[in-house]
């Protein structure tokens, strides 16, 4: 596996890891994030244990997993599942260079598997340091339990370097994509960050989303009936 980088990260960045998660929350917020701050690609991460696939943008091809910059702002992003058997080894590169890099702060994006519709967020910290940080947004702070993937073991990791880091999890249902949940995010990073991102076209494209699906469950409900009045023959 390797990590490369057309120019380095800047002493004192926020690094942002949003790689695909429940609900594709982290995702869809990086996508989010990425247009609305025209943030440009600084690099790419390589593994033989990626899918093989290669995506395209605009008739031209380009890696599936990359790292984005805006000033000080860094993101992580994959447009493919990262393979379990790639977690440590892709977690060792990302903190040996976040340790080189010197960087201010990790900000782990992810969703929170729930039946609540609330969108409520979440917080876990890897120092008191950290945690300290989330309380002063007034992001409810997770007591107990455990956090997997690569956002747990990057708390880990760079818990031992003295390296800042916070994972801030949205309530998100199942595994089906959740733009409300990521608009949630993105008004976090909006108050820690001073970002004024607008959320609005987010929540707009989750209403279209849900009335879709209910559709969807309507039609289910509708064929079904329709089959139990069939007659039934021996």
């Amino acid at each position: 596996m390797n990590i490369i980088l057309k120019e380095p990260i800047e002493k004192d960045s926020i690094v942002l890891e949003c790689f695909p998660g429940m609900g594709l929350v982290g995702h869809i917020a990086a996508n989010y994030l990425i247009e609305k701050l025209e943030m440009q690609v600084i690099g790419y991460i390589e593994s033989k244990s990626l899918p093989p696939v290669v995506f395209f943008k605009n008739g031209i091809v380009e890696p599936p997993m990359k790292i984005y910059k805006k000033n000080r702002l860094i993101v992580l992003h994959s447009d493919v599942l990262i393979p379990t058997e790639m977690f440590y080894d892709l977690t060792e590169k990302l903190t040996n260079l976040l340790e080189k890099s010197k960087i201010k702060m990790l900000i782990s994006l992810g969703g929170l598997s729930t039946i609540s519709q609330e969108k409520k967020v979440y917080g876990v910290a890897n120092s008191k340091e950290a945690l300290d940080e989330l309380k002063k947004y007034g992001i409810e702070i997770l007591e107990d339990g455990t956090i997997s993937g690569i956002t747990g073991l990057l708390l880990y990791n760079l818990s031992k370097k003295n390296i800042k880091s916070i994972a801030i999890l949205v309530e998100t249902i199942g595994l089906r994509p959740d733009p409300a949940g990521a608009a949630a995010l993105i008004n976090v990073l909006n108050n820690m960050l001073d970002l004024n991102i607008d959320i609005k076209p987010l929540l707009e494209e989750a209403k279209k989303l849900e009335e879709k699906l209910e559709e969807m469950s309507h039609a289910l409900r509708k064929m079904k009936q329709k089959e139990e009045k069939l007659p039934m023959f021996a």
